[in-house]
């Protein structure tokens, strides 16, 4: 009995020694940069917040980090052009939205040799999902950005609308329901909802539009699968009907005159600073998608990102080093008084904890479909919303462009 126990202690000490047996190598591995130049894509001048990160880097591992300060639109339109001319930085983003185009064109190196996978600290999800023909190309700690319906709470006090929240508290949140409160909160000078992530509906049921067989580097359309056309049925009837605005909602919103917005919080709210000018006066509340009926598991939209090192980087090591450092500095101040104080403008402190519970027991899924068409996409949805077409008279008339799209993306 004596040894059965001291064999089940070694056990637990053993699991519980893994991840920082982990850590161990990883920081190894980094330790060689020292002496070395890190180039870091930055969209903006780095931020006071940035500014420490990179100061704390710099002193841990001996080496200096140069700002490559690149506005997002600027970096994909000149990103082909400077992989080719030989001037990228060591580590950047990767927006699922980009991701295989990218990847096709040859701009993104495999990351595997830079990171060890077998560290805790990197989120698992976001590492399958960027992998393609048994190399990886994409990896994050965190790397998730789920898509919440934030709304204005005080709209549906005045119209004695059933909140979202209340739905969702309830365990009644689902199409039903986000269709009903869409419809009673258009009126007045205000529309139900909105959003540019068109396919919200369809991933809010469980459908990711394109399947992707990552083994063997195949894409495979999924528009017309049973919950694909559920989800877009929804979204083309709220358009139909005048209930849903398409495109830029940020505007709309902000001036009190959309209910629902579907998007990432920090975009809508704390990035305009909401709380302290237009909306000051309003209640804004943020509850998860709907669930759709055809979504047994219970899946959520989310954006995926990921740190990823463009071909010809020079210093690809010390990219990966740099991704790694962010995830130790988040994890270690995440509540330092700036970076609380910096939070409050997207979240109250019971919404912080809500969505943290959320993310903690929810799964989450997203598409990649927009790394093979971006506006290309525009008369499929224009048929449905503005010409009467139904999501699966739609399909059969774009199905070979949007094949055509997939051909010729891969093809070597």
């Amino acid at each position: 009995m004596k040894k059965l126990v001291a064999l089940l202690m070694l056990a637990v000490m053993l699991v519980s020694s893994l991840p920082a047996m982990a850590d161990d190598v990883s920081d190894a591995m980094y330790k060689e940069i020292r002496g070395t130049t890190v180039s870091v894509l930055f969209a903006a001048e780095p931020t006071a917040l940035q500014k420490k990160q990179i100061k704390a880097f710099e002193l841990k591992y001996g080496c200096k980090v140069e700002p490559f300060i690149m506005s997002w639109n600027d970096w994909k339109n000149q990103f082909l052009s400077l992989v080719v001319a030989g001037t990228v930085p060591d580590v950047i983003s990767i927006p699922d939205e980009p991701y295989l185009k990218w990847l096709a064109r040859g701009l993104l190196q495999p990351v595997d040799d830079y990171i060890n996978v077998d560290d805790p600290i990197w989120n698992p999800l976001v590492y399958d999902a960027f992998e393609w023909k048994g190399q990886h190309y994409g990896f994050h700690f965190n790397g998730v950005s789920p898509i919440y319906v934030v709304y204005n709470a005080t709209l549906f006090y005045e119209k004695g609308v059933k909140t979202p929240m209340e739905y969702y508290e309830d365990g009644k949140w689902n199409f039903k329901n986000f269709r009903k409160c869409a419809i009673e909160m258009t009126g007045d000078g205000v529309i139900g909802c909105g959003t540019d992530w068109k396919y919200i509906f369809a991933l809010a049921n469980g459908s990711t539009i394109i399947d992707i067989d990552r083994d063997n580097g195949v894409v495979t359309l999924a528009f017309n699968e049973e919950n694909a056309i559920a989800g877009q049925e929804l979204c083309v009837e709220l358009a139909q009907g005048g209930y849903f605005k398409w495109g830029n909602c940020f505007d709309v919103f902000a001036n009190g005159e959309l209910a629902m917005f579907m998007e990432r919080p920090g975009n809508v709210i704390g990035q305009f600073d909401l709380r302290n000018t237009t909306l000051a006066n309003s209640e804004i509340e943020i509850v998860p998608m709907p669930i759709g009926p055809d979504n047994d598991e219970g899946v959520a939209p989310a954006i995926f990102d990921a740190y990823g090192i463009p071909r010809g980087a020079k210093n690809p090591l010390g990219g990966a080093a740099w991704a790694y450092y962010n995830a130790q500095y988040s994890e270690k101040h995440k509540d330092d008084e700036d970076v609380v104080e910096n939070r409050r403008k997207t979240y109250t402190d019971e919404q912080y904890e809500f969505v943290k519970a959320y993310q903690d027991e929810t799964t989450f899924i997203n598409t990649f479909c927009y790394g093979i068409w971006y506006a290309e996409d525009w008369a499929y949805w224009a048929d449905m919303f503005y010409n009467g077409y139904t999501p699966q008279t739609a399909f059969a008339k774009y199905e070979s462009e949007f094949q055509y799209l997939i051909d010729n993306m891969f093809v070597e």
